[in-house]
């Protein structure tokens, strides 16, 4: 993903420095016996504080040119961990560390970075730094979740057969052929996973598709009008889906209690679309064509829609109380990104990108996005329109917040 941004935004930022300790104040820390691992100071919040973000951010040596990475990766560099604004936590990158320098294999949950490295033949999982599940077999994770202590996971094989969902590392679910819809929902402490298999039948080679819930997999049953199945999930313990239909031209979710056909622009055509579940409903996103340049739209529980302007493709989406929250990138490069925050909508600073999907997080009425510099400057947090800036040569990766 890395890459695909590097071409991004010319312009002019003003930012506002954040109060806090330098990376190069950790030398009065204590070293970790991991691997170079090192953890920062303790920090006393005030006690009407409720709210702790946690931020990890990427940290090329000085004057290195990340966004162009001429080392293509072989750099080395650390994963930090601020919390509320300090140094908590610097964690190696690189092979030798099994910590990998994509931001689509870490995450911060509950205050903590897990990350996730394969080799030829392993998967390893770290917490903070510290080995916590390895299993034999080379995946790369779709999605991570940790409920109760316990490390979920749903991965694709690295060889392009196959996929596992992994519970501590050990298979749950594992098939050598297929794919998933990239989704592990937790409902009631139950999990589904939604899935598609190839099979030869006497007309040929059909998709088929299947939820895996409370431990058994079962056939999802499509109406038979069905020219194309974009997405699976679970919605209240029932399956769900989003299809487009013969003779229908928008695309349609699909539950047991009937189908909705989501409000569709009749000069543009549909490339791809995605559910968001949450409590509150289902959102949908996708990215539409004039035939020219690629507009993303999003729709909302009651099927209506929000059209974004020419040139903006999706970055990042997090659930607020009852709507979706999204960052937008510009796909040529130029221009000024967008936050979208349940209805509003803000301009990034010019020159500025969401480089990760997981850079974005809402919590106790407040929106946290974590925005990188195209053009050399320090990357900042924004948070409900305040920017921060942060004192890395790098770029933010991911963000989390968690009440006391």
């Amino acid at each position: 993903m890395k890459q695909d941004l590097m071409k991004m935004m010319q312009g002019v930022t003003i930012c506002f420095t954040m109060a806090s300790c330098s990376l190069t104040e950790l030398g009065t820390t204590q070293k970790d016996d991991n691997n170079g691992v090192w953890t920062g100071p303790s920090i006393s919040l005030p006690s009407s504080s409720k709210r702790i973000t946690y931020v990890s951010a990427f940290d090329y040596p000085q004057n290195y040119d990340w966004k162009a990475d001429p080392d293509r990766g072989a750099v080395k560099c650390s994963l930090v961990v601020f919390r509320e604004g300090v140094p908590m936590l610097k964690v190696p990158v690189g092979n030798e560390y099994m910590v990998g320098p994509d931001p689509d294999m870490h995450r911060l949950i509950g205050g903590h970075l897990y990350t996730d490295y394969s080799t030829d033949e392993m998967t390893i999982i770290k917490k903070d730094g510290k080995f916590l599940v390895e299993y034999p077999r080379a995946e790369m994770i779709c999605d991570f979740q940790v409920v109760n202590e316990d490390v979920h996971t749903l991965g694709h094989s690295r060889s392009g057969k196959g996929f596992s969902y992994r519970i501590n590392g050990k298979a749950v679910l594992e098939r050598d052929s297929g794919y998933t819809f990239e989704r592990i929902s937790i409902e009631d402490t139950m999990a589904c996973i939604a899935f598609s298999e190839k099979i030869i039948s006497s007309t040929g080679t059909i998709e088929r598709y299947y939820v895996l819930s409370n431990g058994k997999v079962s056939q999802v049953a499509l109406r038979d009008d069905i020219k194309k199945v974009w997405d699976v999930a679970t919605y209240g313990g029932e399956v769900v889906y989003l299809a487009s239909l013969t003779g229908v031209s928008a695309p349609v979710l699909v539950s047991k209690n009937g189908m909705i056909a989501l409000s569709m622009p009749s000069s543009l055509t549909l490339i791809s679309c995605r559910m968001n579940v949450l409590l509150d409903g289902i959102f949908v996103e996708g990215v539409l064509t004039d035939g020219n340049q690629v507009q993303s739209v999003l729709w909302n529980a009651d099927s209506r829609y929000t059209l974004f302007q020419k040139g903006l493709t999706f970055s990042a989406m997090c659930k607020g109380d009852d709507v979706v929250n999204c960052t937008l990138n510009p796909a040529s490069g130029a221009g000024a990104g967008l936050i979208y925050r349940g209805g509003e909508t803000f301009a990034m600073p010019l020159g500025y990108a969401c480089m990760s999907r997981s850079a974005m997080d809402f919590s106790s009425g407040m929106l946290s996005v974590g925005l990188s510099s195209m053009i050399g400057g320090k990357p900042i947090l924004w948070v409900d329109g305040q920017t921060k800036e942060l004192d890395v040569n790098g770029y933010i990766s991911s963000i989390s917040s968690e009440q006391q």
